[in-house]
């Protein structure tokens, strides 16, 4: 007879208490690697998404998935043709075009992507807690993989944006809603991150007190500089220091700047400069870059996809994680991960080997 809050199984010699069931459940529940009691194989990516065109090997197929039993797809090795991962596990959903002409459309595989997958973002530090009233100036921090414009330079990190309606919650930090960007483009993000751009230093921001004369371009004012300062200092505009220039909180420039366009002089505070002029005509100096590289935007040439914000994005760190054919002898085609999770994909661009931090 089995005792009261006994689990017994016919047949067997095993036993288990409520509390041990409980255990087991729990403790099952709790390996995301597994699909259906399938373990993730050795070398599997685990990241939140393989991009198109990327490189891949066939590790396992799941239990679930209609091509398991075709065993002879492991080992395979072919080109994702972008695919998601929504178990923070090793399992992707999405086609993969193999050499030898098939294709397999996977609702559950594991592959070898020579860890191109990236990482699981997080939330920002500074990010807004949703909800966001509508009518609110902010800053994109990053957008989330599961969201269809992840890697649109559109919505690049550090995008000003206005949202056009109540962002709400969708996880976390993450909300859904209207956005307005500042040429009057309307987007609707289902996963994105918002920051206000108080105390954020863009990521080309000089770090130095510029030297009289030079020539910079404006990337930020700060929330807290006086209101006649972001009439009169606009995002992306050319500006020549004048005079010495104090600087605090990392980036944050006070002195006097001389405006080409209008030919004034216009006092400055805690206002982000950088050197260069955005997109550039032409191309200085050939990049060697190869998948893995840790490097920082150098330039970006007037047709990639991130000119129109090019001022935001030189100077951002990353990892390399897929290199194309030179679009001409000096441009490169790159996808970088920056350092805060985000997808970058440039058609037209320059890179330089980021600092190794082992080595200071």
């Amino acid at each position: 007879m089995t005792p009261k809050g006994v689990t017994s199984f016919p047949n067997s010699r095993i036993s288990l208490t409520g509390h041990h069931v409980r255990t087991c459940l729990i403790a099952l529940l709790a390996t995301p690697t597994l699909a259906w009691g399938q373990a993730c194989p050795t070398g599997a990516d685990t990241g939140p998404r393989i991009p198109n065109g990327t490189r891949v090997t066939v590790l396992e197929i799941s239990q679930d998935d209609s091509y398991a039993s075709e065993r002879s797809l492991i080992g395979k090795e072919g080109t994702a043709t972008d695919l998601m991962n929504s178990e923070h596990s090793c399992w992707y959903g999405g086609e993969v075009q193999f050499d030898d002409g098939s294709s397999r459309y996977f609702y559950r595989v594991a592959v070898d992507a020579g860890n191109s997958s990236g990482a699981w973002p997080t939330c920002d530090l500074g990010a807004l807690v949703p909800p966001v009233p509508s009518g609110t100036q902010t800053l994109i921090l990053s957008v989330h993989p599961d969201d269809s414009y992840y890697g649109n330079p559109q919505l690049a990190p550090g995008t000003v944006v206005t949202t056009s309606g109540q962002m709400t919650q969708t996880e976390d930090c993450w909300m859904s809603g209207s956005l307005r960007t500042q040429d009057g483009s309307e987007y609707y993000a289902y996963k994105v991150s918002l920051g206000s751009d108080a105390n954020l230093c863009p990521a080309n921001a000089i770090r130095s007190a510029p030297q009289a004369g030079e020539r910079l371009q404006v990337v930020r004012v700060h929330g807290e500089a006086p209101q006649p300062e972001h009439a009169f200092f606009t995002d992306g505009m050319p500006v020549e220091a004048v005079g010495k220039m104090g600087i605090e909180d990392s980036c944050w420039l006070t002195g006097d700047l001389f405006i080409p366009a209008t030919s004034q002089t216009m006092p400055a505070t805690r206002i982000a400069l950088a050197r260069g002029n955005g997109a550039s005509a032409t191309c200085s100096g050939a990049s060697t870059v190869r998948v893995g590289d840790s490097v920082s935007v150098a330039s970006i040439g007037m047709a990639d996809p991130y000119a129109a914000v090019a001022h935001r994005v030189i100077g951002t760190e990353g990892t390399v994680r897929g290199v194309s054919s030179a679009s001409d002898s000096c441009w490169v085609a790159v996808e970088i991960e920056g350092t805060n999770g985000v997808r970058y994909r440039f058609t037209q661009a320059t890179f330089t080997p980021s600092p190794d931090p082992s080595a200071e």
